[in-house]
């Protein structure tokens, strides 16, 4: 994917190390050198398992964590290096977290949680009150709860809360990280169709991720899998899902739940452990030690961008 006009965000060799130990020699390479488009008006997906650095990469993006270096273009602005706080960049990048304890402040009532960014922002004077009805409907919500404390509400409703809230100021781009996790199977077709509505009536771009490959899979146009840092594979939904050709790709959806008439199966080809390992410096592939095929080389060579198609490719030695 080429850099072009057409794209919302443009993001180039992206990176964000994190140093501990007592003289700071401990590195953690939680995004390293990752780059992507996402075009106007699309949805890009981003899946990998917990600690492979995607939430990480989507804050680096919105600039809410600062990145080691790289470049991150939204509509052809660049948005990371530039001095200030980027307040018109606030109206139109948003976020929905996939923590909804921890992002809405416990002593405020949900009307005022939907109805801060307008206030800040100045789309309404302080005491209108009608946008939040018309949020709340929009996530499925009772108006009745408007009058309630985080606390008075269950995870799901707390989530669609969130979502309501980043919505509120109709952004061009939303980083959703894990934004229907605690919702049941009915809540998160209704959000499936917030977003759709989004797309369509105001051309908003999404970051979907999420560990819900099902979920990636029917909200997405493009797809990125993720692993220790970097992009091991990417390319359209379809083709990610109906061609995998990363090993690391395959054993994602080789663990998805299988449903059958009699029983749930799970069929994982390789060994269940939690393949991403960021702290240990490895001169070859990553994912060396866990690949079913792996080769000699695959140790002590990086791996390179391999096309399998136009628009997909892996990261790989052979």
């Amino acid at each position: 994917m080429s850099f072009n006009d057409e794209n919302i965000i443009e993001v180039k060799n992206l990176k964000k190390y994190f140093y501990s130990g007592l003289f700071q020699k401990e590195c953690i390479k939680a995004v390293d050198g990752v780059s992507f488009c996402i075009p106007k008006g699309r949805t890009m997906g981003l899946v990998g398992e917990s600690g492979s650095g995607k939430s990480t990469l989507g804050r680096c993006i919105l600039r809410l964590i600062k990145p080691s270096s790289g470049e991150v273009y939204f509509s052809g602005e660049d948005i990371l290096f530039k001095n200030g706080e980027p307040k018109q960049l606030r109206k139109q990048m948003q976020i929905i977290f996939q923590d909804s304890d921890g992002c809405l402040n416990p002593r405020m009532k949900a009307i005022d949680i939907l109805l801060e960014p307008l206030r800040v922002n100045k789309f309404i004077n302080s005491r209108e009150r009608e946008p939040a009805s018309e949020l709340i409907k929009i996530v499925n919500l009772p108006e009745d709860l408007l009058n309630r404390y985080p606390n008075e509400l269950s995870g799901g409703q707390r989530q669609r809360i969130a979502i309501a809230r980043a919505i509120s100021l109709k952004p061009t781009f939303i980083v959703a990280d894990e934004a229907t996790a605690s919702l049941d199977m009915l809540g998160q077709s209704q959000i499936m169709e917030v977003f759709k509505k989004l797309k369509l009536e105001y051309k908003t771009s999404f970051l979907n991720i999420s560990h819900n490959l099902n979920f990636i899979q029917r909200t997405t146009d493009i797809a990125a899998v993720m692993y220790s840092g970097r992009f091991v594979e990417m390319g359209k939904t379809k083709d990610i899902f109906n061609n995998p050709a990363h090993p690391y790709t395959r054993s994602l959806l080789s663990a998805r739940l299988k449903v059958t008439s009699f029983s749930i199966k799970q069929n994982n080809r390789l060994n269940k452990k939690n393949f991403s390992n960021l702290t240990q410096p490895v001169s070859g592939c990553s994912f060396y030690q866990y690949c079913p095929c792996r080769k000699s080389v695959c140790k002590d060579e990086s791996p390179s961008k391999k096309y399998v198609s136009d628009d997909h490719w892996i990261l790989c030695c052979h």
